[in-house]
């Protein structure tokens, strides 16, 4: 029930309708249309008003909390927002799915409590909805990239992930060097009635990567990229994301260099690659503890060892190899 009218909630947040205006001739078609748009909010209304009285006290002030965090969270303010979801997750003893507020975390810079966040939530949805949680899990790695501390979890799910987008996007996070290429195919395709998403996603996600690593400009490009993609109607948490995060980075989106903005759309990773990353122990030393299984595999695999074991024994044979 409570899914039936979550999904009725959502169509009101963007049905719109404006009545004709007095002057305007009303044709018995136009007439009936009206009708029905007017029960159409009767009947919304009502299913709002049965689902707020199938709460209990607790349950509406989590609700509410949970409004407040996320209308906070669209005004750009993280600490209210984060006060908010806070309030709805002592009141559920801490067992809501909400990843809003892991974004807050991640925006405040407390990557340790966010990594954390992120992956309860991820494996809270999943075992609810037997879907990936995929973008949870994107922002888990980028808090892993950027040294949060925390045991190995996958930037992709068991569960299958039907968009192609984001299994590239996990498959970038992961380590895979051929992930470049792909986001770049699929973002090149308009051949779907979902290409805008499509872009949005890649470019988003490509943006939060590159920071995670400290590269501001490809960053600052890929959520440029990203910004121009979002569908005026998009009503998705996600749609605001790129905004957001040049908002908290001081970032402007719309001067952007011509240049920077090409090789964003090649899905540049830079001049400097693996190899060359991997060759460079100062580099190895810093990363190398929040480095992924799969990147502990890709920086064996370009020194020629063995990439067998656990991620304890990837770890040791790296440092052993790199004399640390």
């Amino acid at each position: 029930m409570h899914l039936v009218v979550a999904a009725a909630l959502a169509a009101r947040a963007t049905f719109a309708w404006t009545p004709a205006p007095p002057s305007a001739r009303r044709t018995p078609l136009l007439a009936a249309e009206e009708t029905d748009a007017l029960a159409q909010i009767q009947s919304l209304e009502e299913l709002e008003a049965d689902y707020w009285s199938s709460l209990d006290d607790v349950e509406r002030q989590i609700q509410g909390a949970s409004r407040s965090g996320a209308a906070f969270l669209r005004q750009g303010d993280l600490e209210g927002a984060l006060e908010q979801f806070d309030r709805a997750q002592q009141l559920s003893k801490n067992s809501r799915y909400e990843w809003h507020r892991g974004i807050c975390l991640y925006y405040l810079d407390r990557f340790d409590d966010a990594r954390v966040d992120f992956v309860e939530n991820a494996l809270r949805y999943e075992e609810r909805f037997f879907e990936p949680a995929s973008e949870e899990r994107l922002f888990a790695q980028a808090c892993a990239l950027r040294g949060a501390k925390g045991d190995d979890f996958a930037a992709a799910s068991e569960l299958r992930e039907t968009r192609p987008v984001l299994r590239a996007c996990a498959a970038l996070y992961g380590g895979d060097v051929n992930a470049a290429k792909t986001l770049r195919e699929l973002c090149d395709r308009t051949d779907s009635v979902d290409a805008l998403r499509r872009r949005l996603l890649g470019h988003f996600y490509a943006g939060l990567y590159h920071d995670a690593l400290n590269d501001a400009e490809r960053a600052r490009a890929h959520l440029a990229l990203a910004a121009e993609r979002v569908s005026a109607d998009d009503q998705d948490f996600t749609a605001r994301l790129p905004r957001l995060h040049a908002s908290v980075r001081n970032w402007s989106l719309d001067d952007v260099p011509q240049d920077a903005l090409q090789k964003a759309s090649m899905f540049d990773l830079g001049s400097q690659g693996m190899e060359d990353i991997l060759d460079d122990p100062d580099t190895m030393r810093e990363g190398i503890d929040a480095m992924t299984v799969a990147m502990l595999k890709e920086a064996l695999k370009a020194r020629g060892l063995k990439r067998t074991g656990l991620k304890a024994d990837l770890k040791a044979r790296l440092l052993e190899d790199l004399g640390l």
